[in-house]
């Protein structure tokens, strides 16, 4: 456009004096025909930029439909597994275990973020910058998050109100009728919900768990001397802090455990004590299940997927029965069935190590060589309806025997289908 005027003004210079008057006249046309480019055109492809840089920032990740592969990363945030150098901040550990789930085909992590360091400056003011920078690794490797919300005070100095008392006996789990819960816990759930709600929001973030203790779990599965008051008193007492601290959450999904966890003593170490009363608030719309070697993964998923596919949640599974550095067969059939069976999300647990990667590296190989790597999800279709009471299950010392053969043999009926499982609490 430039040259074209500047070519314009030279023809012009043989006019006369007469046509002095026309020769402005053009030059101001063409400064005018600059000025109109320069403002509309150069300001949309301004514009069209901008745009583009706010729909990235809300682009919405899409959950794949295969069943998601996750390492299960229990700690990560101590003082020795993180540095912050002026002002520049790495965390080794964990850095090399999501660079380890991008390279090896896993699709996510579970990360539990402790109490104690996100509080570590004793002030009660929340410093989540660890964090942050964790959850920017994660997204920048393309990896699904969980989170889990350990409201575990190892530190009780940093909690002023917080007594020694309210620990349960030799353990560091808080007591249900510590006024823990209703401060200091809840704190840091607003807190988290405040953080990272654009990060839910953009999936990202999956869901977020609120646990109790260092086995991330909701019971006291120790020695009973710790336990308080009865297992009736000890459910409402459960219940009552799960669906407060789910509340502070909402509206963000919720995840609660229901394997090796809730009442250990009445349940056998399977998750089916008052699961109705457990997942009661609506937000509260994923279970997760550590699946022990002697678990019946037929019941333990149509268990976690009862109760989550009612309210459009997720299951969940960790496979945990491997010895160490070691592959056996029925982990790798574990992991296909609870493929086969539907399961959203498939976790590797205690991979922190060589031999755990080589672990996960077997296993995904073996998912590969079968045809179940990434192989699209069946719908959760049930067939029937089974029940069965708190009370059985504790009369029967957990679901084992008597409560486990009425499963399957509604099972085999329905010709291998799985029926939804409903728990009613008469305790």
């Amino acid at each position: 456009m430039k040259k074209l005027a500047n070519k314009y003004l030279k023809s012009l210079k043989g006019l006369s004096q007469k046509k002095t008057f026309w020769l402005y006249s053009s030059i101001v046309a063409v400064g005018l025909a600059v000025g109109v480019w320069a403002l509309f055109f150069r300001k949309k492809k301004t514009t069209t930029n901008t745009t583009t840089t706010a729909n990235k920032s809300t682009v919405v990740k899409v959950w794949p439909d295969h069943t998601l592969l996750f390492i299960d990363i229990l700690e990560g945030f101590g003082e020795a597994d993180y540095s912050i150098i002026d002002g520049k901040i790495t965390a080794p550990y964990l850095e090399k275990q999501m660079d380890f789930c991008a390279t090896e085909g896993l699709d996510g992590v579970l990360i539990a973020i402790p109490i104690d360091h996100v509080y570590r400056s004793g002030d009660e003011k929340a410093d989540w910058s660890v964090v942050d920078y964790v959850l920017d690794y994660a997204a920048q490797k393309g990896l699904f998050v969980v989170n889990k919300l350990r409201i575990e005070p190892y530190k009780s100095y940093l909690y002023p109100s917080f007594n020694v008392d309210d620990f349960t006996t030799d353990n560091s789990s808080v007591k249900f009728s510590s006024n823990f819960w209703t401060t200091y816990a809840k704190q840091f759930v607003e807190d988290y919900k405040t953080q990272y709600t654009d990060r839910h929001n953009d999936g990202s973030i999956l869901c977020v768990f609120p646990t109790s203790n260092i086995e991330q779990e909701w019971g006291y599965t120790y020695d009973l001397p710790i336990f308080e008051g009865s297992i009736s008193q000890r459910y409402q007492d459960v219940n009552r802090v799960m669906q407060e601290l789910a509340a502070a959450l909402a509206p963000l999904k919720v995840g609660v455990d229901v394997g090796g966890f809730y009442d250990g003593m009445a349940a056998n170490y399977r998750g089916t004590a008052d699961v109705t009363g457990l997942t009661a608030a609506s937000n509260i719309v994923c279970l997760k299940d550590n699946a022990h070697i002697s678990a019946n993964l037929l019941f333990d998923h149509a268990l976690l997927l009862s109760y989550s596919k009612e309210k459009n949640g997720f299951a969940m599974v960790e496979h945990t029965n491997s010895p160490m550095g070691q592959v056996t067969d029925n982990l790798i059939d574990d992991f296909k069935q609870s493929i086969d069976l539907g399961m959203d999300i498939a976790g590797f647990a205690f991979t922190y190590d060589e031999a755990g990667h080589q672990v996960v590296r077997t296993v995904v190989a073996a998912l590969k060589q079968s045809g179940h790597y990434r192989r699209p999800k069946p719908q959760w279709t049930p067939v029937g309806t089974f029940t069965y009471t708190t009370s059985e299950l504790r009369s029967n010392n957990g679901y084992e025997g008597q409560i486990l053969n009425r499963f399957l043999a509604e099972v085999n009926v329905n010709g291998g289908k799985l029926p939804k499982i409903s728990v009613t609490n008469d305790l």
